[in-house]
């Protein structure tokens, strides 16, 4: 689920304005905004077999969390010091690859960062919008001005319709459930409350690719 960080080199292609594209990227590496983030995930593997779940994020200037059913992560984004956890398994152990999950994801060979029109009316106010190539797939991110990714969508890069991902927010909160979060010890619970382990009322049909996940693109 988390990748290491790799040298990452930007082809800018002709006519797309790279430098906003990488500055808009880099906002989400780099946000200093306090917030909790609760998305539903509706993906396929490789084989086409549907996985759904609820994924949350929390955020407070370098210190980082994730969760989903499965699996628990805790990072500090400045130091890189980073620890999971197995949910099923009960496994904690050291990771200091885990940084590169602050935003998005620059893990691999990226090809190039293009700056697609932006959303200037949306309920979370003004969006830039991303798109990112690598070896294996294309993501599009929405991304307010704070560096908070809003909306995100995977797509395979060869056009198959799997596998893929599309992530779309259950609730934007900008305060943190109460007491430790950050620490390694604090994995061993959960703090997803009950509400926020649910898909939203309303679920786009597309996601950001102009696709539903698992048609062909």
């Amino acid at each position: 689920m988390r990748e290491a960080l790799l040298l990452v080199v930007f082809l800018l292609t002709p006519g797309a304005t790279g430098d906003d594209a990488r500055t808009v990227l880099d906002r989400t590496k780099t946000t200093a905004a306090t917030y909790a983030s609760y998305d539903w995930m509706t993906g396929r593997d490789e084989k086409g077999i549907a996985n759904d779940m609820w994924v949350a994020e929390f955020r407070e200037g370098n210190r980082y969390r994730a969760e989903t059913v499965d699996f628990r992560a805790v990072v500090n984004c400045h130091t890189h010091e980073g620890y999971s956890l197995n949910v099923r398994s009960g496994e904690l152990k050291r990771d200091d690859t885990l940084y590169d999950e602050c935003g998005v994801s620059t893990s691999g060979s990226i090809e190039s960062v293009v700056r697609l029109p932006s959303v200037t009316s949306s309920a979370f106010g003004m969006l830039d919008v991303i798109k990112v190539t690598d070896a294996t797939r294309i993501r599009y991110y929405q991304v307010d001005r704070r560096g908070v990714i809003m909306r995100s969508n995977w797509t395979a890069r060869d056009g198959s319709p799997y596998p893929c991902i599309q992530a779309e927010p259950i609730a934007r909160v900008a305060t943190l459930p109460p007491g430790d979060i950050f620490s390694p010890k604090s994995l061993t619970t959960s703090v997803v409350a009950t509400q926020y382990r649910r898909p939203p009322p309303v679920f786009p049909v597309t996601g950001l690719s102009g696709k539903r996940c698992g048609e062909n693109i």
